[in-house]
Formats: structure tokens, sequence, C-alpha cells
């Protein structure tokens, strides 16, 4: 399944491509509803291979927007209208674990 197998995912119809800075990507990507701070994205590629991709001009890390929207969308979940338990059920699990 690709990200943008949910309707919700799709590119808007004023996207414009492009290159972000690090600081530039985490502002987008708060606006699309992924709060990712740009030394959180600088930490997902010096340590974790799961971070947006990105190329290099020289020192510098750019984000191809297309891919970082791409990326972003995966973060979020499908839209759910509950959790696996309801509240009432994690609530009755959590006093048989406390008695």
């Amino acid at each position: 399944m690709t990200p943008l197998d949910h309707p919700e995912d799709a590119l808007p119809d004023d996207f414009e491509d492009g290159l972000l800075s690090r600081c530039e990507a985490s502002i987008y990507l708060e606006s699309i509803g992924v709060r990712r701070k740009s030394t959180t994205l600088a930490k997902l590629y010096c340590t974790a291979a799961d971070g947006p991709p990105c190329v290099h001009d020289g020192r510098r890390v750019l984000y191809p927007k297309r891919l970082l929207h791409l990326w972003g969308m995966g973060q979020l979940s499908v839209l759910r209208r509950r959790s696996r338990k309801t509240r009432a059920q994690t609530a009755a699990a959590a006093e048989g674990a406390s008695a």
C-alpha cells in the first residue's frame, strides 16, 4: 500500500514541487499535520533509515517537497473511528491489573 492509496493523502491542487531546507521542511510537515522539528529531521537522517528522503548541495541537506509530502502522510494513520480497544475496555483492564 502506498501513501496515496487514501484520498485524504492526495497532493493539494495548488502544490508546487521544489527543494526545501530542513527548517522549511519542518514548517511544511507541520502544515500537513506532522510535527517534526528540524533537529528531529537531522537526527532521523543521522541515526535512522526511516527519515524523509533528501539530497545534498555540498553540506546542505535539501528535501524534495513531493517526497517529503509522501513521507509525512506515511507518518499519519488512516482515518479511524476508534482505537482498537474502547476506553471502557482499557479502564476495565487497568482495574483488573491493579486488583
